[in-house]
């Protein structure tokens, strides 16, 4: 069984693989300590310029959302959980000068590396999520309906496949004659 902490940093990170531009900030602001603060552009600021020229710092939220998605698809082979650990693809001084500690997206992303079946993508909504047992097809995380309120693809999964069942078997009424 896994601890709670791996699975709810994993499950964090189902959440930034899915992430819309338009949600990092409420992202960043219910997950501060996720990533590092040099992980988004504003935290850079004050960082020597040699860590921060284009293309040396290497960390962009978008294109490792893009690796995260890749390696979530494929799951989490090594050459892409190497890569999604250190994200400019290499360690230097400087990464280690910026990377004082482990975070806990490291840690969840090797989490899944080590238990790949728990890395699934809902067959109904097609997000990624952090699955409880290796035959789960669909996701439990709340969406809204068209009616105004919030399901899940599990449960509606669930409610077809019982109404399917009862149409059947008539309920579990025996037949008229």
């Amino acid at each position: 069984m896994a601890p709670k902490k791996q699975l709810a940093d994993a499950d964090v990170l189902a959440e930034f693989a899915n992430l819309e531009p338009a949600q990092v900030v409420s992202f960043r602001q219910k997950h501060p300590d996720f990533f590092p603060d040099t992980f988004w552009p504003d935290g850079r600021v004050g960082l020597p310029e040699i860590l921060v020229k284009a293309g040396e710092f290497g960390f962009d939220w978008k294109r490792y959302q893009d690796l995260l998605r890749s390696a979530w698809e494929k799951a989490f082979p090594l050459e892409k959980c190497i890569r999604l650990i250190a994200p400019s693809g290499r360690l230097e001084q400087s990464e280690l000068y910026v990377f004082g500690s482990t975070y806990a997206y490291q840690s969840a992303v090797m989490f899944l590396h080590e238990q790949p079946w728990r890395a699934k993508i809902c067959e109904e909504c097609h997000k990624r999520f952090v699955a409880d047992h290796a035959k789960r097809r669909y996701c439990s995380v709340a969406r809204a309906t068209s009616e105004g309120g919030w399901t899940k693809c599990s449960e509606i999964k669930i409610k077809e496949s019982h109404n399917k069942w009862g149409r059947k078997n008539n309920w579990g009424r025996p037949r008229g004659r």
